[in-house]
């Protein structure tokens, strides 16, 4: 998980050197929640991404949902 949330820190900084957007769903337990609505704050993406808690089964359906 440390590559991974690595990885995504890397998107972040692209996302801001390209002055995208970003949002954040999280997919957990059963379910998927929008964890950030689409910002362009690096460091609130960042504090977020370090914080979030891992393991457990990935329900990718639900995420798409809610991303979509």
């Amino acid at each position: 998980m440390v590559a991974t949330k690595g990885a995504i820190m890397s998107l972040l900084l692209d996302a801001y050197r390209m002055r995208d957007r970003i949002d954040m769903v999280v997919f957990r337990k059963s379910d998927a929640e929008i964890l950030l609505l689409p910002t362009n704050s690096v460091s609130v993406a960042s504090r977020l991404l370090q914080t979030l808690p891992t393991g457990g089964r990935t329900p990718l359906s639900a995420g798409l949902v809610k991303a979509f």
